[in-house]
């Protein structure tokens, strides 16, 4: 937990630098290992958008993970999706889930539906796996 009750979720890049899930500031952070904090998308308000750096919003960032090639994605958990933040423009757009449609429903990209996901992992082929 975070101050506040702030609800952190980490996960670490390639180059060891800690990434931070601030779930009620809705932004995703790194720390670098000099210590400089970093905001990579987010702006401290809710919303569901896709953009760039502080145009994009989250709704309660929950789940995070790191690709092999410094894609970093995150459990939107209350817009029930899951976004993606490309590393070197920092351009999230949402990679799976109807933003802001809560359900189940099984599919590609844009047509499954997720209801609060909050856990996300890569298996060993660097598949996707959403809790």
């Amino acid at each position: 937990m975070g101050g506040n009750g702030n609800p952190l979720v980490c996960e670490v890049d390639g180059n060891g630098n800690p990434l931070v899930c601030e779930s009620l500031n809705n932004t995703l952070r790194k720390v670098t290992l000099s210590g400089t904090v970093l905001t990579l998308a987010g702006n401290g308000q809710a919303g569901f958008a896709d953009g760039v750096c502080a145009a994009a919003r989250f709704n309660v960032p929950r789940g995070i993970v790191v690709d092999a090639q410094g894609a970093i994605f995150v459990a939107d958990c209350k817009n029930h999706c899951v976004q993606q933040v490309e590393p070197g423009d920092r351009a999230v757009t949402t990679l799976v889930g109807v933003g802001g449609e809560k359900g189940f429903a099984d599919g590609q990209h844009a047509t499954a539906i997720f209801s609060k996901p909050c856990g996300l992992a890569l298996d060993l082929d660097d598949n996707l796996i959403v809790a």
